[in-house]
């Protein structure tokens, strides 16, 4: 039997959710982090009890864990990268919190791409957020409120990549025309978009 739980981004939910996995007497627990846990102590529990315990996707760093991970610096440089090839100059980036592994690796990537380039990292440019279409939305509106907006953005994920697509869509600008996006897990809903958003596949099927 598989038991599944959502956490719904929400470190109680995900504590809770813990505790009714060792009531439960599981003999092993799979997990990816919630955005606002930042603490390992619920985690120390399942430890102790010696149920195996693995991550996926997002660990946090300073904690000795078993994880399956993706190479999360080299998919924020391939990104980059693409939008650097298609000439692209001053590429914005969304990121999230950076207590999670994923966000500061897809932004050290974004940052080894530039550097590549001769390109300076531009504070101004590094927009912080959790990642939402909410925060694309106001992240976007941010940039192209700058005296010299960016002509294109990584973002970290592909939710606030289409917060960030809308605003565009409000404000005439074309996507690539006038202005670069590209996401980063390749959600189903990526590919409904108009036009449909170049993402970097997280493969989750092989983790």
């Amino acid at each position: 039997h598989v038991l599944i739980c959502q956490s719904n981004e929400d470190v109680a939910h995900e504590r809770e959710n813990l505790e009714t996995l060792m009531n439960a007497q599981v003999e092993g627990i799979l997990v990816s982090l919630s955005r606002t846990t930042r603490e390992f102590k619920h985690f120390e529990k399942v430890r102790k009890r010696d149920i195996p315990l693995v991550f996926f996707d997002r660990i946090l760093d300073g904690y000795d864990v078993n994880a399956v991970v993706l190479d999360d610096r080299a998919g924020g440089y391939r990104a980059t990268k693409h939008l650097l090839d298609q000439g692209y100059r001053r590429i914005a980036h969304f990121t999230g919190p950076q207590h999670l592994n994923i966000y500061k690796l897809r932004r050290q990537g974004y940052e080894d791409a530039l550097r590549e380039y001769g390109i300076a990292v531009e504070e101004e440019l590094v927009i912080f957020g959790s990642m939402d279409m909410e925060d694309g939305r106001a992240g976007i509106k941010q940039l192209l409120a700058l005296p010299q907006p960016p002509d294109a953005v990584f973002s970290g994920s592909d939710f606030s990549a289409a917060g960030a697509l809308q605003v565009l869509h409000e404000r005439g600008l074309r996507v690539p025309q006038d202005i670069g996006l590209v996401g980063f897990s390749n959600e189903l809903f990526s590919r409904l978009m108009v036009p449909m958003l170049t993402s970097i596949d997280q493969h989750c099927e092989l983790m």
